[in-house]
């Protein structure tokens, strides 16, 4: 019987040790993230993205192509998600804009290279696409936001990007984290071309 206590209280003393210093690692862990991080993500900006996801399921499923795009691209700047990107570039390649699905595409690869249903949908709209379009390698020397034409990429500020351009004259902007607008560069986009800005 003694024996018996003796293990119990070698291994409730053995238990005690580790829960101690399981804590003191999360503990260590915890003080090394900023805020934000232990807070986890923000209720509003999940909430935001879970209307935009619904409401964009909703509009495919209406066969609303161009609408499900914008609802599945709100979602994914609310919450970035490989599947409202997924959905985002199916939406934007049913509703005819080649040039804007392949942009989601390239952006989804470089995004989540490992995520194989996502390299699956956007090598997909690539093949599929790449060769009626123009390629746009685009460098800044800070991150950047860009427009083509007037219409803003979807994405956060980076300091490289792949934008697609549908063939003629096209114009890419760029806005920086600082303010600072720089001019557009005019780009004469032919099928299966490339360049660099």
């Amino acid at each position: 019987m003694f024996r018996r206590s003796f293990s119990r209280i070698r291994e409730c003393a053995f238990m005690r040790r580790a829960a101690v210093l399981i804590l003191l690692a999360l503990a260590c862990v915890l003080m090394g993230l900023p805020g934000d991080a232990v807070a986890g993500p923000d209720p509003a900006k999940l909430k935001a993205a879970s209307e935009s996801f619904e409401a964009g399921a909703k509009a495919f499923s209406a066969e609303k192509y161009e609408e499900a795009a914008a609802h599945f691209e709100a979602a994914d700047a609310a919450a970035p998600s490989s599947k409202a990107i997924r959905l985002a570039i199916k939406a934007r390649d049913k509703a005819g804009q080649a040039a804007r699905a392949a942009t989601l595409a390239a952006l989804a690869k470089e995004r989540y290279p490992d995520d194989a249903e996502t390299k699956k949908v956007a090598d997909k709209a690539l093949n599929d696409l790449g060769l009626k379009l123009h390629r746009v390698e685009v460098n800044c020397v800070s991150p950047c936001l860009l427009a083509v034409g007037s219409r803003i990429v979807h994405g956060e500020a980076a300091g490289r990007w792949v934008v697609f351009l549908d063939p003629g004259k096209g114009t890419i902007g760029a806005s920086f984290t600082s303010g600072v607008t720089a001019t557009d560069q005019t780009v004469n986009a032919i099928a299966g071309g490339s360049s660099s800005v």
